[in-house]
């Protein structure tokens, strides 16, 4: 069984770009979509330890693993599907992509992503 005939799935990868400022002179992203219909296989998953950088935890929710392609940590990934059926809308922030290889240099991309939350600064409190 090849590698190829694992990705069951297909995502678009986002990139963010700076296009204007907010009132406190920040920066407002916009995401566009930079690849689509890309084919990776989606694991969901429960809460893992991804990396501890200067006494900061962070967790990835989901993981997705994918062919060599133009993506780096910040992207994002939208629109998961299996065929016709959306399996997830995300988006998810790419946490972390490392590349793996058995005995071919640069096999796949394993990202680790967590989920961008819904809820803004005020419904925290609610």
């Amino acid at each position: 069984m090849s590698y190829d005939s694992l990705l069951i799935h297909t995502c678009t990868i986002q990139r963010s770009s700076t296009a204007s400022t907010d009132e406190f002179g920040q920066p407002v992203l916009t995401w566009s979509d930079h690849e689509d219909d890309v084919p990776c296989r989606y694991y969901p998953i429960r809460g893992r330890e991804v990396d501890t950088v200067q006494k900061h935890t962070v967790v990835a929710s989901h993981i997705l693993h994918m062919r060599k392609w133009d993506v780096r940590e910040g992207d994002r990934i939208v629109d998961i599907y299996e065929g016709a059926v959306e399996l997830d809308a995300g988006p998810f922030d790419i946490l972390r992509v490392k590349r793996r290889a058995n005995s071919v240099v640069g096999h796949h991309l394993e990202l680790e992503m967590k989920r961008v939350s819904d809820r803004s600064y005020e419904d925290i409190g609610a």
